[in-house]
């Protein structure tokens, strides 16, 4: 798929910090003579791509089956080492090397083709009570591909790519037939435990283990501390049968806290009634991190990075699809179900950063600890002030689940975070 292919020269500095303003015919070089060069990009060409989903509704409990693609959350560059250097790259690129190389292939195809804005896309099939169904959906994705070669002391290495730039609903094809039919076995009955006074996290877990799916939903408590499990539904001892569906738990957000307008360096709206977005200009709200959309409260979640929290009810009405056609995806996330080893480069500048986690896991960047979470586990989770630059290690240590996001739309996110359906 090299065919085509249009020159252009986009330099980066190793281990440096990246100046796309130098694009031109010659590379920029560091004070070590190394530099990424974008030496050759290839022209979009279009792939189908296909996947099955099968849905049951024989008992009637399912609420819809979510069919989601986001080039945002998923792995969207591969990486063929053609020529490596010793000590460099040898068999596979580097994770610091990736998060440079990734922008200057951004940069390129931003100058060459212009900026993509179907990144995304997201929907709900439902099927009626007493029916399965199986789905083939066939998604659109559009790629480019090219040649990166990495110049440093030790010689020239040459890495191929090819990354996904743009991702649409092709066809959708359903075949649905009754239980009856398919003689769909349903599950085994199962007993509610009793989830009041436990932890999140640890109520979560206890829902997981069941096959059930935990709705969370919170409200402040003076009477219970941040992160314990208020009321549950169904109540405890009831008996499921089959054992299918959710169950609800309500979780204490503490005490009331005050809002704190000026917070240290932390951007913090004043005590007024929060303005929804719908009276002020999205595109001048949440620039390069710049102000909460929603109001902010201050807490204290742990040590070091986490004893300056702010959080938020996250209810800007902000929708997935509105996020993409408004193009505010420019965010990083890095998840253990993506990263098993906890760790992974910044691909972006960011004053701020949101991380999720359980207690007792702690954060490091390129390898130096910065502090630990020891506060219940929230699915929201906190924002915080740390600055992370392009190519930083970011590494959740001693954990059993996270996610961490940096970017210069985290208040977009944050705060649209529970309207869309996430907490």
């Amino acid at each position: 798929m090299l065919s085509s292919f249009k020159s252009l020269i986009v330099a980066v500095s190793i281990f440096a910090t990246i100046l796309l303003a130098g694009c031109g015919n010659d590379p920029i070089e560091n004070t070590s003579g190394s530099s990424i060069i974008l030496a050759e990009l290839g022209e979009p060409y279009v792939q189908i791509a296909t996947e099955t989903h099968r849905q049951n509704n024989c008992d009637g409990s399912d609420q819809g089956l979510k069919i989601a693609r986001n080039l945002q959350l998923e792995q969207n560059v591969n990486y063929y080492v053609e020529t490596g250097i010793t000590g460099l790259i040898e068999g596979e690129v580097p994770a610091v090397l990736k998060a440079q190389i990734q922008a200057a292939i951004d940069s390129g195809v931003s100058q060459s083709w212009g900026e993509y804005s179907s990144r995304g896309v997201e929907f709900t099939v439902k099927i009626d009570p007493g029916k399965v169904a199986e789905h083939t959906i066939a998604w659109k994705e559009t790629k480019v591909d090219g040649i990166v070669e990495i110049r440093a002391t030790a010689g020239i290495g040459r890495v191929r790519f090819i990354k996904t730039v743009a991702v649409e609903l092709e066809n959708r094809t359903s075949t649905e037939r009754t239980c009856d039919e398919v003689k769909e076995p349903l599950p085994v009955s199962c007993t509610v435990p009793n989830l009041v006074g436990v932890e999140q996290s640890a109520a979560q877990f206890s829902i997981q283990q069941l096959g059930l799916n935990a709705t969370i939903s919170t409200q402040y408590s003076e009477d219970a501390s941040l992160g314990i499990v208020l009321s549950q539904s169904p109540s405890p001892q009831t008996e499921l049968s089959p054992c299918q569906g959710s169950i609800g738990i309500l979780v204490s957000l503490g005490s009331v806290l005050t809002p704190t307008p000026t917070i240290p360096n932390t951007p913090v709206p004043p005590t007024t009634t929060p303005v929804l977005p719908t009276s002020i200009p999205p595109t001048t709200i949440a620039s390069q991190n710049q102000g909460p959309i929603r109001e902010h409260y201050q807490t204290v979640i742990g040590d070091g990075l986490f004893s300056e929290a702010t959080f938020s009810d996250g209810l800007a009405p902000y929708s997935n699809e509105w996020l993409g056609e408004n193009n505010h995806y420019k965010i990083q996330i890095i998840r253990l179900e993506e990263q098993p080893d906890g760790c992974d480069a910044a691909k972006y500048d960011s004053e701020l950063i949101w991380i999720s986690a359980g207690t007792n896991t702690y954060i490091t960047i390129n390898g130096e600890y910065v502090g630990t979470y020891t506060s219940p586990g929230d699915r929201h989770g906190y924002v915080f002030k740390w600055p992370i630059r392009l190519g930083d290690r970011i590494c959740a240590v001693n954990t059993t689940g996270f996610h961490i996001v940096i970017g210069p739309d985290i208040y977009y996110h944050y705060d649209s975070y529970c309207y869309r359906g996430n907490c």
